[in-house]
C-alpha cells in the first residue's frame, strides 16, 4: 500500500500471526499434554488435585492420545525443552528492554500518502504550533 500506516499495520499483524502460531504449536500442545495426563489419572477438570472415584480409561478416538504423546515427547526432550525456555525468556527480556522506546500515538504524517497536499500542513503545524495532536469538530446542520 502507498499509505505508511497501512503498511506498518500489516507488518504488525503478520508478526502477531507468527507469534500466535508459535504459541499454538508450543504452549497449547504442552497444555494439552498436561490435560491428557490429568485425564489418565482420573482427576477432575477444575479441581485437578482430587481424584475421581470411578475408573475410566482415556478415549483414543482418532489416535489423539498417540499423537499428543509424540508431541509431548518431542517438546519435553532434553534439547527442545531448554531451547524453548531460553527462547521465550529471551523474548521476554527483549520485550522488556524495548518497552521504553515505544512512542505513544500515531504520527499524523504516517497516515497520509507521500504525495498528499496535507503533508505540508502537518509539518507546518508540527514546526510552528507544537502543542499536541489536533482536535477536529464536525458540525452538522440541524
Amino acid at each position: 500500500s502507498t499509505m505508511p500506516a497501512v503498511r506498518v499495520f500489516s507488518l504488525y499483524a503478520a508478526v502477531a500471526v507468527l507469534f500466535d502460531f508459535l504459541l499454538q504449536v508450543t504452549v497449547f500442545v504442552a497444555l494439552l499434554s498436561l490435560d491428557s495426563k490429568r485425564q489418565e489419572n482420573n482427576r477432575y477438570d477444575i479441581l485437578c488435585c482430587i481424584k475421581e472415584p470411578k475408573l475410566r480409561g482415556p478415549s483414543e478416538g482418532c489416535s489423539v492420545y498417540s499423537v499428543m504423546k509424540v508431541f509431548a515427547d518431542v517438546l519435553l526432550s532434553e534439547f527442545i525443552r531448554p531451547a524453548i525456555i531460553c527462547l521465550f525468556t529471551g523474548l521476554l527480556f527483549l520485550s522488556i528492554s524495548a518497552t521504553p522506546n515505544i512512542d505513544v500515538g500515531l504520527d499524523q504524517e504516517l497516515a497520509l500518502p507521500k504525495d498528499s497536499y496535507l503533508l505540508n500542513w502537518f509539518s507546518d503545524m508540527k514546526q510552528y504550533l507544537n502543542v499536541g495532536p489536533p482536535v477536529y469538530f464536525v458540525v452538522n446542520e440541524g
